[in-house]
Order: structure tokens, then sequence, then C-alpha cells
């Protein structure tokens, strides 16, 4: 199931959605890095790029960060 953005002007995307090991983004800018920020906002780490590699978190929910833009994903 897709996750939506919080902002509805842009759209973004990441799947598969709950994730074990990576996640594809799409609607983000691919030339800037996003930042991974727990649920209850710790910085986890930054990168860039179409996929996001997770298998190092920990279960739970997590959130997706560029600039105005924003997702939501969970770590399973």
């Amino acid at each position: 199931v897709p996750s939506h953005d919080i902002n509805a002007k842009n759209q973004v995307w990441a799947y598969p959605n709950p994730s074990a090991e990576s996640l594809s983004l799409q609607g983000f800018n691919n030339q800037q890095a996003v930042s991974v920020y727990s649920s209850i906002g710790h910085f986890m780490f930054t990168a860039q790029g179409p996929h996001l590699h997770v298998q190092s978190l920990s279960p739970g929910l997590y959130f997706v960060r560029q600039v105005q833009l924003s997702l939501k994903f969970i770590k399973n």
C-alpha cells in the first residue's frame, strides 16, 4: 500500500510500505538528499537517490523529508 504525502500538492510515494529492507521513493528530487526521522522526531540518516535502505532501522513508524515534502513509512 503506497504511503501518501502530507502535502497534497506534491505527490510522493514510498513502496513497499511497510518494508523490512528497502523502500522505493517516487516524487522526490533524486538529486537532493532526503532525511529519515523516527516517529518522535529523532534524526536517523540521510540518503540520496530513488531507494532507501532501511534494514538497519528498528521496527516502527518513520518519516522521510525533503524540503517541503514529507511522507511516513513503516519499518517491519
